[in-house]
């Protein structure tokens, strides 16, 4: 997304020897759904209230007691936009799985003493507007792969579902008529919300042992 991108990775890690890897940000395409475009928005700049060179010391407290927002944040890493220090990789390679194999490997690199960046001038463009079905799908394979590699459950019950999905469709029908979108906008994203949530699920409750 500028002239820039492939010199602000590199220049990253230059500046921090430890670093294993660098990943920069990602923009929506100008043709997404304006629910794309605001929740990529709030992703990566949610990441700038953070230090941009995090290592497992950052915050050793909550590393050690397994504080899962912290280890979501610690493990997050996006090797479509990526620098990888190649004597790190030469050394810890990815793991030969399924799905997730970046942030499996930031996963490894942080624990293994190493740390990562986050570069947010290295931009690119890079996003998705799915159909419900696929979308479930997809986050049906994310809920798996983080209940197999972190332990995590991202939706454990038709409960937490439930009221998950009605605070979601709320807060979204709110945000898409303040937004001026139309009703057939706001009525798919409550679509999508609802494809999400049941994929989270589904995956929760999934065997995983032959998945990745």
């Amino acid at each position: 997304a500028n002239q820039n991108w492939l010199y602000n990775l590199v220049t990253s890690l230059d500046m921090h020897p430890n670093a294993a890897g660098a990943f920069g940000k990602h923009l929506a395409y100008p043709d997404a759904s304006p629910y794309t475009v605001r929740d990529m928005d709030a992703h990566f700049g949610n990441l700038l209230k953070y230090p941009l060179y995090l290592t497992k010391d950052t915050n050793s407290k909550r590393f050690e007691a397994n504080d899962q927002q912290w280890m979501q944040l610690l493990h997050f890493y996006s090797d479509n936009n990526s620098c990888m220090r190649r004597s790190v990789w030469e050394k810890i390679p990815y793991r030969p799985v399924k799905f997730g194999e970046d942030q499996v490997w930031a996963d490894d690199i942080i624990k293994a003493g190493y740390g990562k960046l986050y570069a947010p001038r290295a931009v690119v463009y890079h996003s998705h507007d799915f159909e419900p079905a696929i979308h479930r799908e997809r986050n049906m394979t994310e809920a798996a792969f983080f209940k197999h590699f972190f332990g995590y459950a991202l939706i454990k019950n038709e409960t937490a579902l439930e009221n998950t999905l009605k605070d979601l469709n709320k807060n979204d029908e709110a945000w898409g008529v303040e937004h001026g979108l139309s009703p057939e906008a706001i009525e798919k994203q409550k679509a999508l919300n609802e494809a999400r949530l049941g994929g989270y699920l589904e995956g929760y409750l999934a065997d995983t042992s032959e998945m990745f």
